[in-house]
This record gives structure tokens, sequence and C-alpha cells, in this order.
């Protein structure tokens, strides 16, 4: 389910987040991460993107500076990063055109890395499932079917709002123009 693997995304990055501590290497950053991936989604392991994240100072993607398998640079009090998880090639069953059967997920945060403690997030936003989603129903729902039918014969002037016009009855946009002249 889409749903499961997003909110699994948001428990990884909260885990890289909480590994990334001065003195860690980024290497064991990406490693934790990959044995949580293997141990509890195995099924996206092979889909994940190849790096966690980059460091971020004179230029915006430090290459030398990837959480990734081979950099043994070890994360430093002060230093940024721009820690991101993703996943392609996930299929949604639940879709019924071609376009929305195959798709990807990622999530991002720009961390400060703190002495001890966790990385800070310099990002904080709401990223739960239930703060970022829109769920539309189908067009064939028997509830809409329902409320179709039964507004049919409602009549707007039953809740007091009356008949809507831009144009007044008594009075036009001329006219009070032409008043503030003489």
């Amino acid at each position: 389910n889409v749903q499961d693997v997003y909110t699994y995304l948001l428990g990884l990055e909260e885990l890289i987040i909480s590994k990334l501590k001065d003195g860690v290497k980024l290497s064991e950053v990406y490693n934790a991460a990959m044995e949580n991936v293997k141990k509890e989604k195995p099924e996206i392991a092979d889909k994940i993107n190849k790096n966690f994240g980059f460091a971020m100072g004179i230029e915006f993607r430090e290459p030398g500076l990837v959480i990734g398998p081979n950099c043994d640079l070890k994360a430093k009090k002060g230093m940024v990063f721009n820690v991101n998880v993703g996943v392609t090639g996930l299929t949604n069953k639940e879709a019924k055109d071609s376009k929305g059967k195959n798709i990807a997920l990622f999530v991002g945060d720009t961390v400060e890395v703190k002495s001890g403690e966790a990385g800070a997030l310099l990002t904080p936003t709401k990223k739960k499932l239930k703060n970022i989603a829109i769920f539309l129903k189908d067009d064939d729902s028997e509830e809409e079917k329902e409320n179709k039918d039964s507004n049919v014969d409602m009549d707007p002037t039953m809740f007091g709002r009356g008949k809507r016009s831009a144009i007044l009855e008594q009075k036009l946009r001329t006219d009070s123009t032409t008043e503030a002249k003489d």
C-alpha cells in the first residue's frame, strides 16, 4: 500500500536524523538506515534511493559529503545536511489508469548536526499522511448519488441568501461614479 510506504519513509527519515550526530561516519548512518529497510520493508530495498542526502555548504550539494555507503567522512557539529529518502518504481494497485500505476515517493528535510544528540530539524513542517494527503472519492459512490438526488429541488432562497447578483437592482456602477463627479 502506498500510504504504508509513505508512513514508513517518514519513520526512516526520523531514524536517519537520529543517527546523524557529531563524529558519526556518514556511511554508518546510511548502513543503519539500510539495515532497517531490509528488516522492516525488504520489498522496497532495491527501489530506495542510492543515498540519503548530502551536506550543504559553499555548494548546494557538497559532492564529497554524501550519506551513502562509501563515505567514511564524519559529520561534525554545525554541518547542515539535506536528508532525503525516496522510492521509485512502486506499483499502485488501486490506480485505474496507466499513469497512476507507477509512482515514486520522496521526503526530505534540512538538518543541522548537533553534538551528542539527534540532528536539529531546520524545516519543521507537517508531513504526516493526514496533513498532506488528499483523498478523492470515486464518481460512482452511493453516498454522492444520494446527495445529488436530494439537492436537485433545493431553492437558494430557503437559506436566507436570496438572489445573488453583481448588479444591484436599484443602482448601477455608473450611477455612483457620476455622483462623485458632481
